[in-house]
């Protein structure tokens, strides 16, 4: 049963309707006959199966489904999109909480920061040698 998140998704078990409910409003309907099963739906062409395919098709549905992995997939799959929304709910509020109370996340210390940034790096990469200059060795260089 898919209860949780989703309603069960089970396509192949058919309501029978007799009378008025027989052609619902708006959406599919489906008719069954010995040969076969047609489906219709406003606005789309009919589609006509094969009964037999249609009884092989809903047997392995019903397969497929008795396997926990595929018969919980959408719970599963509702419960990881829920704890994906929490944290990230509760990393935005820890961000938030930080960035109000940390020294270096304060708008009055973002300017002054870059400028000193800038001049670091600046700094960083200042040649303080000539490459391809004369070399001397240490006696040669004291005597200079």
């Amino acid at each position: 049963d898919g209860s949780g998140c989703a309603a069960a998704f089970r396509p192949y078990d058919l309501v029978a309707r007799r009378g008025r409910a027989r052609a619902p409003a708006a959406g599919e309907a489906y008719t069954m006959s010995a040969e076969g099963l047609v489906r219709s739906e406003p606005g789309r062409p009919s589609e006509f199966v094969p009964l037999a395919r249609w009884m092989r098709e809903a047997a392995c549905f019903n397969m497929l489904t008795a396997i926990p992995f595929f018969r919980d997939y959408l719970r599963a799959k509702c419960f990881g999109a829920w704890r994906a929304n929490v944290r990230l709910r509760r990393f935005r509020r820890t961000r938030r909480g930080l960035g109000d109370r940390l020294f270096l996340g304060a708008a009055t210390f973002c300017a002054p920061l870059l400028e000193l940034r800038r001049h670091l790096r600046a700094l960083g990469v200042t040649r303080l040698l000539e490459p391809g200059g004369r070399t001397f060795e240490p006696r040669a260089f004291a005597e200079r």
